[in-house]
């Protein structure tokens, strides 16, 4: 069932700065400020194994598990915590009971997700050992169909019924691991680069405008019947401290209209009630251009609430219709 490893990331990676240089500055660039066009390699090449199918322009999550899952420890705070499983919203909940599968988040470049429903599909990237997982999963209950692995319908015994829910289609590659909803297609996350969410003008844009961040969310959102994408990240640059983080929030609109709306709402929404209490220094700012796009930058001491606000659909001043 595993596939030979495909060298591809770094290629990957390469060709998709090369398509970033035509309307930002070199991924070379790392200091990660928002909008610099630099620091934003490891997203950039997460963007670069998903294809740019509808399915996958819905969500896409990206975390790097690495950092985040340390961050507690290193720190001794609480904030971090809920960074901890943000690239998958199915291994979130399971996150202290993968290890006894050999699946170590912790050990991975990344962790990214992208779709909706039912074809949803996790790509942990490298640092796995497919064919361990293989073999504990196998012993719990997992058959092998030929295209990965499959979660029998129902599991008893300590938790492993949740455990399936959470990974009903498993398949490996190489050093990667791919998780996937029942009707999860894993060429989603075998993209060319030049056929990727790398490649797609608005994700480069937002990845871009975001810079260097350890986890992202993007959402496809309809307000008014028009179609609007949204992007939020906490930055790399000071994460894991006990100063407050620092979270960017980027989105593209239909009109220049939208986006002047977009601003106002925002800096509004942002001065009262839960967000006034949760972030900090607010500043919105209208980048404009082709994109129509926004920029708002904040501190803060729960870095995780605007990822869930973005999943929710209730980030401040882009309630979605």
């Amino acid at each position: 069932m595993f596939a030979p490893f495909r060298r591809h990331r770094t290629h990957a990676l390469l060709l998709a700065c090369a398509v970033l240089l035509g309307t930002m500055a070199a991924c070379g660039d790392r200091d990660g400020s928002p909008g610099s066009g630099g620091g934003d390699a490891e997203l950039v090449k997460a963007l670069g194994r998903l294809a740019d199918t509808e399915n996958i322009r819905t969500s896409v999550r990206f975390a790097d598990e690495a950092v985040t899952m340390h961050f507690p420890r290193k720190t001794g705070s609480v904030k971090w915590r809920g960074l901890i499983g943000r690239g998958s919203a199915r291994l979130q909940p399971e996150v202290i009971r993968l290890p006894d599968y050999d699946i170590r988040l912790d050990n991975s470049e990344y962790v990214v997700t992208a779709g909706g429903s039912s074809r949803d599909v996790s790509l942990v990237a490298g640092g796995q050992f497919p064919v361990e997982v293989t073999r504990k999963l196998v012993a719990a209950g997992w058959r092998d169909d030929g295209g990965g692995l499959v979660a029998p319908p129902v599991l008893t015994g300590d938790g492993l019924q949740f455990l399936s829910i959470a990974m009903p289609r498993v398949h490996g590659e190489g050093g990667d691991l791919f998780v996937g909803g029942d009707d999860a297609n894993w060429d989603d996350v075998r993209a060319a680069p030049e056929r990727s969410l790398a490649a797609n003008p608005t994700f480069r844009a937002l990845a871009g405008c975001l810079g260097d961040v350890v986890a992202a969310y993007f959402r496809t959102r309809t307000r008014d019947e028009r179609t609007y994408m949204i992007a939020a990240g906490v930055l790399r640059a000071g994460a894991g401290s006990s100063k407050p983080a620092k979270v960017v929030v980027c989105s593209s609109w239909s009109t220049a209209e939208d986006m002047d709306r977009s601003v106002t709402e925002q800096r509004q929404e942002y001065a009262h009630d839960r967000p006034a209490e949760v972030f900090r220094d607010v500043t919105v700012t209208a980048l404009g251009g082709g994109l129509h796009m926004v920029r708002a930058t904040a501190g803060t001491a729960e870095p995780d609430a605007i990822l869930a606000m973005v999943d929710d659909g209730n980030a401040p001043g882009m309630q979605y219709g």
